[in-house]
C-alpha cells in the first residue's frame, strides 16, 4: 500500500504505482511522470509499471505529454 500526502512526480510516481493499493490526500499535490519533458529517457521497467497501474487511454498522455494529475482526478483517471 502506498499513501501519498504531497507530490509524487517522476520516480515517486513509479514507486506509488508499483504498490497494490494507492491512496492520495485530496488537494495535497500532483502525481505524474514528466521525464520526457525535461529530456530524461524513460526506462522500460518503469514504463511497464505505469502500463499496469494506469488505464490504457491515459498512459500516452502521462508518458508522452508529461501530464500530472491532482488527487481528485487521479482516482477517476487511473482506474485499474
Amino acid at each position: 500500500m502506498a499513501a501519498v500526502n504531497g507530490h509524487a512526480i517522476a520516480g515517486g510516481c513509479i514507486i506509488v504505482c508499483a504498490a497494490d493499493w494507492r491512496l492520495m490526500a485530496r488537494d495535497a499535490g500532483r502525481i505524474g511522470i514528466p521525464e520526457l519533458l525535461v529530456g530524461v529517457p524513460f526506462p522500460v521497467v518503469p514504463l511497464e509499471i505505469m502500463r499496469f497501474a494506469t488505464h490504457a487511454s491515459q498512459l500516452q498522455s502521462l508518458a508522452y505529454r508529461g501530464l500530472t494529475l491532482a488527487a481528485g482526478r487521479g482516482a477517476s483517471a487511473w482506474p485499474r
